[in-house]
């Protein structure tokens, strides 16, 4: 099951369950080199969980460090950072964090963090499939390629 970034948080995966996969995350060698993407993520994680809405301003006062008067369009570390942050994420699942039951990504284009909750190995098992389906092919090629060199030549 997937939260989008714009669904409600109607799951079965409890707050404290995702607040601990967070802290298991967070405390994992790749992300402890950088603590704006721990404070980053850790800040619309919870966000998420109170469905509230995520600012680009507001990440850039309480991470980042701007002032008051930050301007996104002056002034684009939220947005580069949150593009170096899916590629950690990203890492990070497809090192330590793999077979997790519950993960977090940032989609394109958004601040609001998805929380995916029980669809571990999806990607690597339609790669298996199609790898499965290309041996299966190949050698139903060479039994065709075989009947049909022994009617010729038989």
């Amino acid at each position: 099951m997937t939260v989008t970034a714009n669904s409600g948080l109607d799951f079965q995966v409890e707050p404290s369950q995702v607040r601990a996969e967070l802290e298991r995350l967070l405390s994992s060698p790749k992300f402890r080199k950088s603590q704006n993407h721990c404070e980053f993520l850790r800040y619309v994680v919870e966000k998420r969980l109170q469905s509230a809405a995520v600012k680009e301003e507001e990440i850039g006062v309480q991470i980042y460090r701007r002032g008051q008067d930050y301007d996104p369009s002056e002034d684009a570390i939220v947005r580069v950072e949150a593009s170096r942050l899916r590629a950690r994420l990203k890492e990070y699942y497809e090192e330590a964090g793999q077979g997790h039951q519950v993960r977090f990504e940032l989609p394109k284009g958004t601040l609001s963090p998805m929380i995916v909750v029980g669809e571990v190995g999806t990607e690597a098992n339609e790669k298996g499939i199609w790898l499965w389906t290309g041996i299966l092919v190949a050698i139903l090629g060479l039994f065709i390629l075989a009947g049909v060199a022994w009617k010729t030549y038989f």
